[in-house]
């Protein structure tokens, strides 16, 4: 049995969001442990044109998840906003409905007393 096979049973029943934001969360460390076990201390790190544009586009992309982090928090803080808003709203139109109510009895009331 391969690596292949023992892997693609394991990953069968998982999906691929799950596997996509693990590896979103932990490839960047595991990249970096690597390359810093593989390289020989004497050996200066030159990085090629492909890291460093990786490089660029992992700090970009963690600028922009810290950016929906704080937008995300703002959208709840405005949903819990709104939910109280709403609270109150229903209050009122209950108050409203039972106000109706009452006038619609008074207006029945006065409606009988005068065909008699």
């Amino acid at each position: 049995m391969g690596i292949s096979s023992i892997l693609g049973t394991v990953l069968k029943n998982v999906s691929w969001g799950k596997i996509a934001s693990v590896a979103m969360e932990y490839a960047p460390d595991l990249y970096r442990k690597a390359r810093e076990r593989f390289l020989n201390e004497d050996e200066p790190a030159a990085e090629s044109p492909v890291e460093t544009e990786l490089q660029g586009r992992i700090a970009r992309l963690e600028k922009l998840l810290l950016e929906q982090e704080s937008v995300i928090r703002e959208q709840a803080a405005k949903n819990a906003l709104l939910t109280e808003k709403c609270a109150s709203l229903a209050g009122r139109l209950l108050i409203f409905q039972v106000g109706s109510g009452i006038l619609l009895l008074a207006l029945l009331t006065l409606t009988v007393l005068l065909l008699k």
